[in-house]
């Protein structure tokens, strides 16, 4: 492994757990050894285990066991999982909604991609975009607020999709998204005026 091994010796005789490097066994015990490791990171290595009477001339053996370490899985969380962006006019950008995100484990940036007709921010509603980029820090990315509305631009008629958040490795994580766009009053009573004429 890349990182130091801890490890102890359990269940020998209904004894305690005791550190390496003694361990000390009573009389002529005989059991089975369970060794736990700890490692700080993913990777392969060995521990070394030895056994030898008090009197060093018994008993000496020794044992290599092997460690292989797998490094935790990347995960990603969203909250809430579904938004109602409610209902806007053509040309008006809708009101902001928001929910969470946030990851462990992480190597690589969260992508967190709106679908077609909304919009997303992650500096409090300054700027919009139909996708952000969150760069974790050691492999985490802290609980970051994204603000979501439906664009001005959007489609009228109902509304809906997901927002998607993905990073390598990480399981896709989704929130539903709903709203509606109508037509605008201006728009409608216009093409009214001109019908009649």
């Amino acid at each position: 492994t890349t990182g130091p091994i801890t490890a102890s010796l359990m269940g020998l005789d209904g004894l305690p757990t005791q550190t390496i490097p003694v361990f000390r066994l009573p009389g002529l015990s005989t059991g089975e050894i369970l060794i736990q490791t700890g490692a700080m990171s993913a990777g392969q290595g060995t521990v070394s285990v030895n056994v030898q009477s008090l009197n060093e001339s018994d008993v000496n053996a020794s044992a290599m066991v092997a460690v292989n370490a797998e490094a935790n899985a990347p995960v990603l969380t969203v909250n809430p999982t579904s938004l109602d962006l409610g209902t806007t006019t053509t040309g008006t950008a809708g009101s902001t909604q928001s929910y969470m995100v946030s990851g462990s484990n992480l190597t690589a940036d969260v992508v967190i991609t709106a679908p077609t007709g909304v919009e997303l921010s992650d500096d409090g509603g300054t700027t919009f975009h139909t996708s952000l980029t969150e760069t974790p820090s050691g492999g985490t990315l802290a609980s970051t607020p994204v603000e979501v509305r439906i664009e001005a631009g959007a489609l009228v008629g109902p509304l809906s999709g997901g927002i998607t958040a993905t990073s390598t490795g990480a399981t896709e994580k989704d929130v539903a998204v709903s709203g509606t766009v109508k037509r605008s009053e201006e728009r409608r009573v216009g093409k009214e005026c001109r019908s009649r004429w």
